[in-house]
């Protein structure tokens, strides 16, 4: 469905995909103010279509909806490059690129292949993968995972997956930050155990919530035993190749991985620092993933889709879990659980994200950032803002 479109920023031709194909896109808008871009396309924003048509139902002005708030955002938090998108009801709607992927050779970010580190928000990607795994009874989420790693201490004796999943199993967090600047190679993620698995559990089992990536490395480990193939194959064969998320990676050291972002943090001086190397073969499944601002939108979309999840995995993903005591954690599997959208935000060195998602509206909010940013919700307030913008469209 191709049609005409009137905005202030002129006439553009739009074209609604349920993927952002390549070939076909028409949906970029680029902040020309902010540096010159190589291939200009018109600023565009798509709206609703009609079913047998291009007739739109709403007007919105992508210029104060979408471009301004980004570049008020970026500007005041100084971030080097950062991408936006926005799906509704199923259909990618708007997508902005802002800024530069490699400040040196002045690299625009490009939404379709610049990949961010997405640190946390790997989590959902993982928890996603479990809820396939459980739907097709190849897991049981809540068997003790001692009976698919049997060699485990006991006092993993009366830990699940679900738990695991849900910061629930009592397993350590990174105890200093130089843990985050790990830049040993892990060869098999039973190896990448051995940093954590013998230290004294946080608390039992089920007890407290206790945020831990290192509790999703331990998870990796048991999908592994339990189906017999890797966690990045896993991950490949049942998430990102079956949801088209061909630049959903993980951030290998060893092998280049084409448009990667560079990453940078400031330093006290006030300059852009590029981040050290680091290997995340240790955190595979709690924060070692590459990914682009779209892939992130149509996974955030996939979890819509009845053919690939049930609503019983939904279900399962998005409600919180309780303590022992009763005391809800705020927390599903892999999201975070607020009163009208669920989320997962990701921090790594040189990259913050925000995958938000309101299941009511059917829409979906992703931001990428190459820029280290230290805080609760650092990406605050673009994610409301873009939400508002949404519900217009």
């Amino acid at each position: 469905m191709i049609g005409v479109l009137e905005t202030q920023l002129g006439t553009a031709l739009c074209c609604l995909v349920p993927r952002y194909d390549k070939d076909k896109i028409r949906i970029r808008i680029f902040d020309v103010r902010n540096y010159q871009i190589r291939r200009f396309i018109p600023a565009i924003l798509i709206l609703a279509l009609a079913p047998y048509g291009c007739a739109t139902t709403s007007v919105v002005n992508p210029q104060s909806c979408v471009l301004d708030p980004v570049a008020k955002y970026a500007k005041t938090k100084r971030v080097p490059g950062l991408a936006v998108a926005i799906a509704v009801k199923g259909e990618l709607a708007v997508v902005h690129e802002y800024g530069f992927s490699e400040l040196s050779e002045a690299i625009p970010i490009q939404a379709l292949e610049s990949k961010f580190r997405i640190g946390s928000t790997s989590k959902s990607l993982t928890a996603f993968l479990i809820a396939k795994l459980h739907q097709d009874e190849r897991i049981d989420i809540d068997e003790p995972i001692v009976s698919y790693l049997p060699e485990l201490d006991t006092s993993f004796e009366e830990t699940t997956i679900r738990q695991l999943a849900g910061h629930l199993g009592g397993v350590r967090h990174y105890s200093e930050m130089s843990e985050l600047g790990n830049t040993q190679e892990y060869a098999t993620t039973a190896d990448a155990l051995s940093i954590f698995i013998d230290d004294a559990l946080v608390s039992a089992p089920g007890e407290t919530f206790s945020y831990s990536t290192y509790g999703y490395t331990l998870l990796s480990a048991v999908l592994e035993r339990a189906t017999g193939e890797s966690f990045l194959s896993l991950m490949e064969d049942e998430v990102t190749e079956p949801l088209g998320l061909a630049n959903t990676v993980p951030d290998t050291q060893n092998i280049k991985v084409p448009e990667r972002t560079e990453f940078y943090y400031l330093g006290e001086d006030g300059n852009y620092v590029v981040g050290d190397t680091i290997n995340s073969s240790y955190k595979w499944a709690g924060g070692g993933y590459l990914s682009t601002v779209v892939d992130l939108a149509n996974f955030g979309m996939a979890h819509f889709d009845d053919s690939i999840l049930g609503d019983s995995s939904r279900e399962l993903l998005w409600t919180s879990q309780k303590t022992a005591s009763g005391s809800a954690t705020d927390y599903g599997i892999g999201w975070f659980i607020h009163d009208g959208w669920v989320e997962h935000a990701g921090g790594a060195l040189g990259g913050t994200t925000l995958l938000r998602i309101y299941p009511n509206e059917e829409i979906v909010v992703a931001i990428t950032a190459n820029l280290s940013m230290r805080g609760p919700d650092p990406l605050d307030p673009l994610p409301a803002q873009l939400f508002e913008c949404a519900k217009n469209l």
